[in-house]
């Protein structure tokens, strides 16, 4: 890797605040977390977001029995030009909801007539269920927008908190005419995917993924976070990215210990010596594992790529080392981690020319080795599981989901796509959406991935390894 140009002129530029999923947010109960989250997006310049984010925190606020605040967020924040059909329908559901409870009977009045006159279109009818769900309104012998005017059903318990259910409705197109021999597959697919998910608010990233796939591929397929349901045909667990049937379990995490090993094996064969390991947040103790393993063919050194004193730390590597070493590099994270650090790297090599450097990312795509990075990046050896660039599904995908949410899908996000792939090609064999994140076989024996190796070339071409 050639370095050429001034540090001083990178500039490292936080993230854009992540877009969310409103539907998903909408309907859940809100953590500590979830709830900063929302005021971050409203404050941001982001209208249509902001908008939505204050409509969500208000109902929460009024849910959770601080009725003038949340009144007053919702109404602040119902602004049916920047809000989706979902948003709006929800909002002047909820406004009616707390103007009733604030005993607001103008407003109340003005809302009552605005939701009788709204079409009750697919999203519409969905903003009903889950509030009349959420309020436990008695809908027996009513139908349509009614139950939001209706009474509390007498059962329910008055401390129940919500159901957290979101139904992805089934693809409304018509479907094209079946062959007599095809009934049997016909009838298999009209079955809808009931999954329970269990511990999003770990991992919200994933699930936003697979609810943003279910409505991108029109899935038929309700996620259910609340677990009562029952009779579920899997069961995921966001937390350690598995999928669980019967007695089966199949974990769909990324071998990053694999990753970083195949790294050094590199890396070492490109004649580093000296090298420092840039782990990322839970995985120290890896690269330490690596650092041992390898210690008789290299001396090792280790340290944080996120800390905000990360350069401090090279320089205390460069010193240690002498003037007479070259230091390479082993780097572990995502892909805007790392990019994060390479700019500055050959800066804190005693002799530069002698400097390899390797990375094991989650993914990569062309920004890695073009535009402002390709000066950085050039002759650096790349490990992953996913090669954006070669893969016509994850380009589109990241292409998708980058207009969507205005940033690069990560790893988590890509899984989220692969785990909802998988169960759809379960139900339907002859399904052909192809994983995104390097799977070549998913079974009930596991999940097996080809982990690339490749060299970046100068004019932004790779060169592959394996």
């Amino acid at each position: 890797m050639i370095l050429a140009g001034c540090v001083s002129q990178v500039q490292v530029v936080e993230d854009p605040i992540r877009m969310f999923n409103k539907e998903y947010y909408a309907v859940k109960d809100l953590t500590p977390s979830d709830i900063w989250k929302m005021k971050e997006i409203l404050a941001s310049d982001d209208i249509g977001g902001a908008r939505s984010a204050g409509l969500i925190l208000g109902r929460h606020y009024v849910r959770n029995g601080e009725v003038g605040k949340g009144y007053e967020l919702i109404k602040g924040n119902l602004d049916d030009s920047y809000l989706d059909k979902y948003m709006k329908a929800s909002g002047h559901i909820w406004a009616y909801d707390a103007a009733v409870k604030m005993k607001d009977t103008e407003t109340a009045e003005k809302e009552k007539a605005y939701i009788n006159k709204m079409d009750m279109d697919e999203k519409t009818e969905k903003a009903v269920r889950v509030y009349c769900g959420q309020e436990k309104k008695d809908t027996s012998g009513v139908s349509g927008k009614s139950c939001i005017f209706g009474t509390e059903t007498k059962t329910a318990a008055p401390e129940q908190k919500q159901q957290e259910v979101i139904v992805i409705p089934p693809k409304t197109e018509k479907a094209p005419e079946k062959k007599p021999e095809a009934a049997a597959k016909s009838e298999t697919l009209k079955k809808k995917l009931l999954i329970n998910v269990k511990e999003s608010v770990k991992n919200p990233e994933l699930v936003e993924a697979m609810l943003y796939s279910v409505s991108k591929l029109k899935m038929n397929a309700d996620l259910d976070f609340e677990g009562e349901k029952g009779g579920y045909d899997y069961i995921v667990d966001a937390s350690d990215r598995s999928i669980g049937y019967g007695v089966n379990k199949i974990d769909f995490t990324v071998d990053r210990k694999k990753q970083i090993k195949k790294t050094a094996d590199l890396v070492i064969n490109d004649g580093a010596k000296k090298i420092a390991i840039g782990y990322t947040e839970g995985l120290r103790d890896t690269a330490a594992e690596i650092a041992d393993e390898y210690k008789n063919q290299a001396d090792f050194y280790l340290f944080n790529i996120q800390d905000r004193d990360f350069q401090a730390k090279l320089n205390e590597i460069k010193n240690k080392i002498g003037k007479n070493s070259g230091l390479s590099y082993i780097l572990v994270g995502s892909q805007t981690q790392v990019l994060k650090v390479v700019p500055f790297l050959k800066y804190y090599s005693p002799k530069p020319d002698r400097t390899v450097v390797g990375v094991a990312i989650d993914s990569l795509s062309k920004k890695f080795y073009s535009g402002e990075y390709a000066e950085y990046t050039r002759n650096a050896i790349v490990v992953t599981d996913i090669l954006l660039a070669e893969n016509a599904n994850a380009e589109n995908f990241s292409g998708s989901f980058s207009k969507d949410f205005g940033k690069v899908p990560g790893l988590n996000d890509m899984l989220g796509y692969d785990m909802m792939i998988y169960m759809e090609k379960a139900r339907n064999p002859e399904y052909k959406n192809e994983y995104l994140t390097g799977i070549i076989k998913a079974d009930d024996s596991g999940v097996t991935r080809k982990t690339g190796a490749y060299r970046i070339l100068s004019g932004g071409k790779l060169k592959k390894l394996d």
